[in-house]
């Protein structure tokens, strides 16, 4: 009777049949399968990504914590003009859409940052948008930020920021040898990521423990700040 599983070359009988027998087995290849997932799971976070950041809802918000950031800075910045590098919008302004919710909340207290100062922030949500939603756990703070801050500074390295203070950025640095315009912009770009990384830590849990229940303290909390009482 004809084998139905072909023996091994290296096996201790000898195989009387040169096919492979009635049932051929095989091993399924998977390299097809997973090149074509991953190649469609980029496309929809390029696509997230994409209309993210064409969001003016999202715009406003950033722009909202920008003037948080800077506000913070301003407390812990020793040069004067990196100060005014921050609140500078004479030349610097952001896009009038982007500060909507800031003009419409303010009540004489609110700060407004200057447009590098956005741009910073924004791109660094774009960074940390696409490794948030490719993280299937809670990330390495440290590691996390050191990889958030590179890859921004990465691709701010082709915008100019800060152009009133152009001068200023390009002769001055400080006794490390780092210039004070690489030092704001990471300074900035650790701030956000401190403030993205609380409010994600924070829906990770609310998702992993408490599945997603909203409990009826954080739902006050949240409705008072909202119409700011």
């Amino acid at each position: 009777m004809k084998n139905c599983i072909s023996p091994s070359v290296h096996a201790n009988c000898s195989a009387l049949e040169t096919d492979d027998g009635y049932i051929t087995i095989r091993r399924k290849s998977k390299s097809s399968d997973v090149s074509d997932s991953s190649d469609d799971t980029s496309v929809v976070i390029e696509d997230y990504i994409v209309a993210i950041s064409h969001s003016k809802f999202v715009a406003n918000c950033l722009y909202y914590i920008c003037g948080f950031i800077i506000r913070s800075l301003s407390n812990t910045v020793s040069c004067e003009d990196c100060k005014l590098a921050l609140h500078e919008t004479l030349l610097d302004s952001p896009d009038p859409d982007i500060s909507t919710l800031v003009h419409r909340k303010d009540r004489g207290g609110l700060q407004y940052s200057s447009g590098s100062v956005y741009k910073i922030v924004s791109t660094t949500e774009s960074v940390i948008s696409r490794e948030i939603i490719c993280c299937q756990k809670l990330p390495n703070i440290s590691h996390f930020s050191l990889k958030i801050q590179c890859k921004v500074l990465d691709i701010l390295a082709q915008h100019a920021l800060f152009p009133m203070f152009e001068s200023h950025f390009h002769g001055s640095v400080f006794v490390s040898g780092e210039s004070h315009y690489i030092q704001l912009v990471k300074q900035i770009i650790i701030k956000y990521v401190n403030i993205r990384l609380k409010d994600y830590g924070k829906r990770f849990l609310q998702k992993s423990e408490f599945k997603n229940e909203q409990s009826s303290r954080m739902f006050l909390n949240k409705l008072i700040i909202f119409k700011g009482r």
